[in-house]
């Protein structure tokens, strides 16, 4: 039933969140902050999946510096990971080692990362330390990549157009190099361009490559002509910062991460996406140089890409996620660092960090730590303005029944210290029984209840604060109503929340 008399409704919250925003400049459909929490659909906020280990047993203490599904034809599969010194294929729920006796160096490092690319049937993995390497039948060994003494080492890799190219190698950093049509372990001494830049991400677009450096987007184009086989143009005056960050789209669109944000480009101007992420709560604590090192997974079941940054640290510590249908921001997910991504079996699945496992996300409701700690701030929305003097009555919350454990409330408001209430996530509540919370989202067997808490005080810009941690716990919030009545007109704002 509809609320009576004066209220400020907040969500549903398609908005997202909004870190550049204060808490009293949101708007009723974003969120001023939040932990472990994501937007749904519908614009309710929930909280996130889990993890667990996708193979419990440990390899070791080491890093893993790659992690990927590899399809070599149309009968043969596997999925594999890079830890430590060695490259491992999963053989029946087992971690099998993939190295020959010799010819083959992998140098243990958090920050030797690859970058892999499926080359026709061979998987060719390059970290920018050691020579390129290829593995082209999973049942068997993986192998130096001969690329006939041009260089040793590249950083970036991408196949395209039936060659091998490899971009910032040790000979020339600005070099860009091809193979063969068709033999991606041949190299011409004059197959190479240069473009006077570091390069830093290579991925193709269309029937085009899209070569990254920081200061620009050049497009690599066939041309149908032997004697010179591409074009290269300029098209943009910005590129990636990182080409683990760089990722295509299912329109065919590239996002990817430079200094103060993550952007978008589409062939035409490249734009910044992340400015909800702008500012001292949120972007000012990524560290530009570590921005190196993070990387990026597209999960189309959900419309997701995950950014993997580094907040606050020297690692991938934090996950943000950017839907990129709706256009809009939510997390981070925390409490954990990873080190390379990948999606396999429809799931993102990541690659920790000193503990030598690989884990499967977005998946159960706890993590393979225990149960997820979370948290979403609403806006503080002033009635009129705030051009009124009000007396906060109590709120009204809309939610789906989830079982027998609670979800704290806060009011956060000038004067209200400490102030918390529970709703049992399975109390004996009101059903909301009629179409006023976007039905056409609403699908048996959830049920949405209704509950009031106490609200108190008399400063305009009141916010709440939901908090929730536990094993198997689960929370799903659709809209609040924030109920109050008028006691007169003020002369001036009053301060906002601090």
């Amino acid at each position: 039933m509809p609320v009576a008399g004066s209220s400020i409704r907040h969500g549903p919250w398609t908005g997202g969140v909004q870190y550049k925003l204060p808490v009293e400049d949101q708007r009723p459909d974003t969120l001023f902050s939040m932990s472990n929490c994501k937007v749904g659909l519908a614009g309710e906020v929930k909280k996130r999946l889990g993890f667990d280990k996708y193979i419990s047993t440990a390899l070791s203490t080491t890093t893993l510096t790659a992690v990927g599904y590899a399809k070599f034809s149309a009968s043969s599969a596997a999925t594999f990971i890079v830890s430590g010194t060695v490259l491992y294929e999963d053989v029946d729920g087992t971690w099998t080692e993939r190295m020959p006796a010799s010819g083959v160096t992998i140098t243990a490092a958090t920050d030797n990362t690859f970058e892999w690319v499926n080359a026709g049937g061979t998987i060719v993995l390059t970290n920018g330390a050691n020579g390129p390497i290829k593995w082209a039948a999973a049942a068997g060994d993986c192998a130096a990549l001969d690329v006939d003494s041009r260089f040793s080492t590249a950083d970036h890799i991408e196949y395209f157009d039936g060659r091998l190219w490899l971009g910032n190698t040790n000979a020339n950093e600005d070099r860009l190099w091809r193979s063969d049509t068709g033999d991606i372990e041949t190299w011409g001494s004059t197959s190479f361009y240069g473009l006077d830049f570091p390069i830093t991400g290579l991925k193709a677009f269309g029937n085009s490559l899209a070569v990254h450096a920081e200061n620009g987007i050049w497009l690599l184009q066939p041309t149908g002509n032997s004697a010179v086989p591409y074009r290269v143009q300029r098209q943009a005056n910005s590129g990636t910062i990182s080409g683990r960050g760089l990722v295509a789209l299912p329109d065919g669109s590239q996002i990817f991460p430079r200094r103060d944000g993550i952007y978008r480009w589409n062939g035409g101007p490249v734009e910044k996406i992340s400015y909800a992420l702008d500012g001292s709560r949120y972007w000012d604590s990524i560290s530009p140089n570590r921005l190196l090192q993070s990387f990026a997974v597209v999960y189309p079941d959900q419309n997701e890409v995950w950014f993997q940054l580094p907040y606050s640290s020297t690692n991938m510590n934090h996950t943000m996620v950017y839907d990129y249908v709706r256009g809009i921001w939510y997390g981070p997910y925390e409490n954990y660092t990873r080190n390379c991504g990948a999606i396999i079996s429809d799931l993102p699945h990541m690659g920790g960090v000193g503990d030598g496992l690989l884990y499967k996300h977005d998946s159960g409701t706890d993590d393979a730590t225990g149960g997820i700690t979370s948290y979403f701030q609403i806006g503080a929305t002033a009635p009129a303005g705030g051009e009124v003097d009000v007396r906060w009555q109590y709120a009204r919350h809309y939610f789906e029944l989830k079982g027998d454990h609670t979800v704290g409330v806060s009011q956060r408001a000038t004067g209200i210290q400490g102030h918390t209430e529970q709703i049992n996530m399975g109390g004996s509540y009101a059903v909301l029984d009629s179409f006023l919370l976007d039905s056409d989202f609403l699908a048996e067997p959830d049920l949405v209840l209704l509950a009031d808490t106490d609200l108190n005080g008399y400063d305009p810009h009141t916010s709440l604060r939901y908090q929730n941690s536990g094993t198997g716990q689960e929370f799903l919030f659709r809209r609040v109503h924030l109920q109050y009545k008028t006691i007169g007109r003020t002369r001036q704002r009053l301060p906002g929340i601090e």
